[in-house]
């Protein structure tokens, strides 16, 4: 978990261009570091550096952005499944490896400073007002998810599984949670 402070605001990067992403989040409601929701994947692959941002034959709908295969950790751009790569409406961001070793990896967090390895205690106290939502996913088992929504219909989602957050899903339409594998839809 990072041990810096939160971050004070100084603006919108997605909604005002002229703001710096320097002291900012690398996550938050609407974006992921420079990457903003409704941006295609060529857009995202021209806001960020690395390889190009793209969906794969069986899944183009969904985006590799951050891969870091030891330990485990992987961040996704979605878009819609009827429209690949067209615009981004969610960020998935996801821990491979055994938790206690999240802990201490320096991962992408939320403003609030809640990331992979984050326990549930922590998500609750940095957002008070979050639902808890059961999740019985067919695809991926009984898990619960911590949904944090907000007033523009974006919303973080906590994947928690043994009391520790393994996966972060932010972007528009999650305020019910996120279930099943999204390669599968």
């Amino acid at each position: 978990i990072q041990t810096t402070a939160p971050q004070t605001a100084q603006g919108d990067p997605c909604k005002d261009p002229s703001v710096s992403l320097v002291g900012l989040p690398g996550i938050d409601f609407d974006r992921y570091a420079n990457i903003c929701l409704g941006m295609s994947f060529a857009q995202a692959s021209a806001a960020m550096q690395g390889p190009s941002i793209a969906g794969d034959a069986s899944c183009p709908w969904y985006a590799t952005v951050l891969e870091i295969a030891d330990p485990g950790l992987y961040v996704a751009a979605v878009s819609s499944v009827d429209d690949p790569g067209k615009a981004i409406f969610m960020f998935r961001m996801t821990w491979q490896s055994d938790q206690a070793s999240a802990v201490a990896f320096d991962a992408p967090a939320t403003p609030a400073d809640i990331t992979v390895g984050s326990t549930t205690a922590q998500v609750k106290a940095a957002y008070p007002n979050a639902t808890v939502v059961p999740l019985n996913d067919p695809a991926r088992g009984p898990r619960t998810q911590i949904v944090v929504g907000q007033p523009e219909g974006t919303s973080f989602v906590f994947d928690v599984t043994d009391g520790f957050v393994t996966d972060i899903y932010w972007g528009t339409g999650l305020s019910q949670g996120v279930g099943g594998e999204l390669c599968a839809l």
